[in-house]
C-alpha cells in the first residue's frame, strides 16, 4: 500500500504553496484567469476534505495533501501534462504490474496520503545507527469531475465485490499486486510483522472519490460514516487546507526528530541546534504552501503546555536564523532560474512573521512572486533528456 501511494505522489512531482494577497477577491480573480472558465473551478478551492481518511486521524503520524489539477492547469506546467502522465504510467506499471488506467494527472483535484514512520536504533552501526521505516496508511484520490473508478480499479487487479452496512467496495488479496508480495515478504523477514486482513480494498464513496486502504480500515471507515461520526482535523489544518500543498505531522512520539537529528552528537553546538529544540517541544507541526501573486509558506506549531510552547517558538526563530545563515552555493554553478528560486525560498524564512499562540505559534513567510514561474524552468532543467 505504501509504495502504491508513493508512486502516485512521486509521479506528480512536488508542490509549492502560497495564498493570495490581502483581498481574497484579487487571488480569486488571478486563479480564475489561469485556465479560463475551468480554471475558476479548479483554483476556487474547497478545503482538503479529511472525511474519508480511513484510520483515526489521532493515530496517523503524517497527512499530506496536494492539488495536481491546480498545478497542471498553471500556464507554466501545461505543456508538461503529457510527459508527466507518461512517467506516471511507467511507474504505475512497475509498482502494480498493470496498465495505468485513470483520469490523468490533470483531472485529479487532490490527493491525500496518510503515512507513518518508525525509527530504529542499531548500536552496532557506528556511522548511521538510526534508521527510519516509512509506510502508508491510506490514500484518497478525488477527481475534478465524475469518473468511473470501479472500471479503472478492475483493470489494476482482479477484484471482488464486497459490502458492509449497505455500502459496496472492491477488494483484492495483496498477493495480486506484485510490489505488495515483495513488501509483505520483507516485513515478515526483517520485522516479523504479520499483515492483518491481507486484502486491499477500494472504496468509492461518491462519483469522484476513491479511497485505498487495508480492508479492515475501509470497513471501519464505513462504520464511522454510517454512524454519522466525524473526526477533528489535525491542529493547524484550517490554516493550510486551502493551499496547493499541505502536510500535518503528529510529533508526539518524536519519531521524526529521532531520525532528523540522529547523526548529531548530543554535545557542543549540535545540542543547541534550533531544529532540535523545535521538534523536541512541538507535538504537532503543520506546513502549507500556496501559489499566487503572493506565494506563502505557513508553519503552525502546537505544544502540550505553555513552557513547551515558548521553547518551540524559540526553536522556530532559531531555525530561521540558522537557515538564513547557511552559505550560498557557488552562484557560477547555478542557472539564473536556480539562483532566483534560491533567493525567493530563502526570503520565506527571512521576511516572514511569527505570531505567538497560547500553545505554540503561527509563522507565515510571503514573497511577491508566483513560485510556479520559477519551479517550471527548474523542473525542465533537471529533467533527463528524452
Amino acid at each position: 500500500m505504501s509504495r502504491i501511494a508513493f508512486a502516485v505522489v512521486v509521479a506528480l512531482v512536488a508542490a509549492m504553496d502560497a495564498r493570495g494577497d490581502d483581498p481574497a477577491v484579487k487571488q480569486a480573480a488571478y486563479r480564475a484567469t489561469i485556465d479560463g472558465a475551468r480554471g475558476a473551478a479548479i483554483f476556487q478551492t474547497e478545503p482538503f476534505d479529511l472525511t474519508y481518511v480511513p484510520r483515526p486521524i489521532a493515530d496517523i503520524q503524517a497527512i499530506t495533501a496536494f492539488r495536481p489539477a491546480a498545478v497542471f492547469a498553471h500556464p507554466a506546467f501545461r505543456d508538461t501534462v503529457r510527459s508527466a502522465n507518461q512517467e506516471f504510467t511507467e511507474m504505475f506499471k512497475a509498482v502494480l504490474g498493470a496498465e495505468a488506467t485513470g483520469p490523468g494527472i490533470e483531472e485529479i483535484e487532490w490527493l491525500i496520503f496518510c503515512g507513518h514512520a518508525t525509527t530504529g536504533y542499531d548500536p552496532k552501526k557506528k556511522e548511521h545507527p538510526y534508521s527510519m521505516q516509512v509506510g502508508g496508511s491510506g490514500l484518497i484520490v478525488r477527481t475534478t469531475r465524475r469518473y468511473d473508478w470501479a472500471a479503472a480499479v478492475r483493470k489494476w487487479a482482479p477484484c471482488e465485490s464486497a459490502g458492509h452496512r449497505g455500502r459496496k467496495y472492491l477488494t483484492t488479496p495483496y498477493e495480486n499486486i506484485p510490489i505488495m508480495q515483495a513488501l509483505m515478504a520483507k516485513a515478515h523477514k526483517e520485522f516479523d510483522e504479520k499483515i492483518e486482513w491481507n486484502r486491499l480494498a477500494f472504496f468509492i464513496p461518491d462519483s469522484r472519490t476513491l479511497v485505498i486502504e487495508n480492508e479492515k480500515y475501509i470497513r471501519r471507515l464505513i462504520d464511522r460514516l454510517a454512524d454519522g461520526k466525524t473526526q477533528a482535523p489535525p491542529p493547524g489544518w484550517d490554516k493550510v487546507s486551502r493551499g496547493i500543498f499541505a502536510i500535518a505531522i503528529d510529533n508526539r512520539k518524536k519519531e521524526w526528530s529521532k531520525y532528523l537529528f540522529a547523526n548529531e552528537e548530543p554535545t557542543g553546538a549540535a545540542k543547541s541546534h534550533p531544529g532540535r529544540k523545535l521538534f523536541a517541544n512541538a507535538s504537532y507541526l503543520t506546513v502549507g504552501l500556496d501559489v499566487g501573486p503572493v506565494s506563502r509558506l505557513t508553519l503552525v506549531g502546537v505544544a502540550p503546555d505553555r513552557f513547551a510552547a515558548k521553547q518551540a517558538r524559540l526553536g522556530c526563530s532559531g531555525a530561521r536564523q540558522w537557515f538564513a545563515a547557511l552559505p550560498d552555493a557557488d552562484a557560477s554553478k547555478k542557472t539564473p532560474s536556480e539562483e532566483a528560486f534560491a533567493k525567493l525560498w530563502k526570503s520565506f524564512f527571512l521576511d516572514g512573521r511569527m505570531k505567538p499562540t497560547p500553545l505554540g505559534f503561527e509563522y507565515v513567510g510571503a514573497v511577491r512572486e508566483d513560485l510556479f514561474r520559477w519551479i517550471a524552468p527548474l523542473a525542465k532543467h533537471r529533467s533527463p533528456p528524452s
